[in-house]
């Protein structure tokens, strides 16, 4: 295994088990997060102050995530670090549940993350915000 993809399933540990003040030590102080547009918390954030204020924090506060699975990582050629899997979630307003396929694009340079895309169908999501 790839010191790349140790960290990273490192990371995913981290957040699973809600060790965010650990999880964010891993990303660079100008780790610039991606989240995919069309959703209700669309985005770019750079640093983790940043990324904790106007993602995770919305997000906790919005969504119960009951299950996230993680089916595949691994490291391309080009360097990145790909996550695939299913994530699982209530929100919390409307009290439907939504499943959705994602992937995630990490980039990772000197033992941090430096970028972070997250890919999903965000339309599954918004109809379930409605």
């Amino acid at each position: 295994m790839s010191a790349k993809v140790a960290l990273v399933q490192t990371a995913l540990s981290q957040y699973a088990n809600g060790q965010i003040e650990e999880f964010l030590g891993i990303l660079s102080p100008t780790c610039v997060w991606k989240e995919p547009e069309g959703g209700s918390l669309s985005g770019e954030w750079v640093g983790p102050a940043a990324i904790l204020e106007n993602l995770f924090k919305p997000l906790a506060e919005a969504w119960e995530w009951r299950h996230v699975s993680v089916d595949a990582i691994y490291e391309a050629p080009n360097g990145k670090v790909y996550v695939q899997g299913v994530e699982e979630g209530t929100n919390r307003a409307t009290g439907k549940s939504a499943t959705s396929s994602f992937t995630h694009v990490l980039t990772i340079d000197g033992g941090q993350l430096t970028s972070f895309e997250h890919i999903t169908d965000t339309h599954i999501f918004r109809e379930i915000e409605a």
